[in-house]
């Protein structure tokens, strides 16, 4: 799936499962965080610490 594809055909989901992510998915996931814009700050802060997880 390309950029655009993912865009025009992204949609809400609203049924979930008691599946807990793994540690690998939340790290990436708070890596894409971090490079996200946020208007006029121009750094990229520490939004989780390494040894937060357990």
């Amino acid at each position: 799936m390309d950029l655009m594809e993912g865009i025009y055909s992204r949609r809400s989901v609203r049924s979930y499962t008691n599946e807990e992510p793994t540690r690998d998915q939340v790290l990436e996931i708070v890596k894409a965080g971090s490079w996200a814009p946020r208007g006029s700050t121009t750094n990229r802060g520490g939004l989780l610490s390494s040894g937060a997880w357990k």
